[in-house]
């Protein structure tokens, strides 16, 4: 049912109450009001009784109570996630304004694809501390779809990896490609498949196949290839996480796998070859989202312009860089 108009008015006015929209946070993470009330140091029945004035402040139910604690529902969900995202961009206005006055510090909260977290961020994440010591950075290693909830809840401020160009961002996020990527069959250097015609993908098939990260990504959209032209597709022998411990894979076995061409660029000490194959392209655009409110922090600056040296040295003349 809709609420009325007078609950919406309430709504627009939420951050009135910000003290206990910060408790409510405390009870998510908890799980239960019991718990969250020793955290808070008050009693249970007060906090009880603060949720209570704020649902009745906006007009709707932030929680569904059960045996073993609380649940949210849809409406306090979209409450939370607006709380979160307006107390970090406070955070980063802080920080800008204590900048002004005692230098860059602050928190930055990063998350990135492996390859980014384990090649590209390091070298600028040290650049970064050398010239601003008080600035702390949080480092996850994420994928993109896992990421883009949290930018847009305030948990993260930058995702560094491939992403979709066209989908569309809340307006306090903006993106900056660095490079494109380009998908390819990938072998060690005296593969068999390297003799093979480029024409013939049911040599494809008769090799092992390692599938990096999982079989639905990368795999899959050069078997959606394969069978196109063949009719038959094959699952991984090997499916691995872990970056480095798929390219040992590769450089030491028959396998074979479907990466982006700068893998071979950017990480250091393989000998691998892409495969010459009579089959589409598949292109991926890589970079960083980031929160706007960011674009005078003099930490993030650096660990971006940072990591553009090292792509432009790494991957062709010409790639787009990075500037604000």
């Amino acid at each position: 049912m809709p609420r009325s108009t007078k609950s919406i008015r309430k709504a627009d006015r939420m951050f009135d109450r910000l003290p206990d929209l910060k408790r409510v946070l405390v009870i998510v993470e908890c799980g239960n009001l019991h718990a969250a009330a020793e955290r808070l140091n008050i009693t249970q029945p007060a906090l009880t009784r603060s949720v209570k004035l704020l649902e009745e402040h906006l007009g709707a139910k932030l929680f569904l109570r059960h045996p073993r604690g609380v649940k949210l529902t849809q409406f306090g969900e979209h409450i939370v996630n607006h709380t979160k995202h307006i107390l970090r961009e406070c955070q980063v206005a802080e920080t800008e304004l204590g900048t002004l006055l005692q230098g860059e510090a602050g928190t930055l909260k990063m998350a990135a694809a492996p390859v980014w977290v384990s090649y590209l961020l390091p070298p600028a994440i040290v650049a970064a501390q050398k010239r601003y010591p008080a600035m702390q950075i949080h480092l996850l290693s994420m994928d993109y779809a896992d990421a883009i909830p949290r930018l847009r809840n305030g948990d993260l401020d930058v995702f560094c990896g491939g992403f979709a160009s066209e989908e569309m961002l809340p307006s306090f996020l903006t993106r900056k490609r660095f490079f494109q990527a380009q998908m390819h069959v990938i072998s060690r250097q005296d593969h068999p498949i390297l003799q093979e015609s480029p024409g013939d993908l049911e040599k494809l098939l008769d090799y092992p196949w390692l599938s990096y990260q999982n079989d639905w990504g990368y795999l899959d959209l050069a078997m959606e290839h394969i069978e196109a032209r063949t009719g038959r597709r094959k699952s991984a022998s090997v499916f691995c996480e872990t970056i480095i411990a798929a390219l040992i894979m590769i450089q030491e076995g028959d396998y074979l796998s479907y990466l982006p061409d700068n893998f071979m660029r950017i990480v250091p000490g393989f000998n691998l070859r892409t495969v010459a194959v009579d089959m589409p392209g598949d292109t991926f655009h890589s970079g960083i989202i980031f929160r706007r409110s960011l674009e005078k922090n003099h930490a993030f600056q650096t660990v971006a312009a940072t990591v553009d040296d090292m792509i432009k040295k790494k991957m062709d003349p010409g790639t787009q860089g990075f500037s604000l």
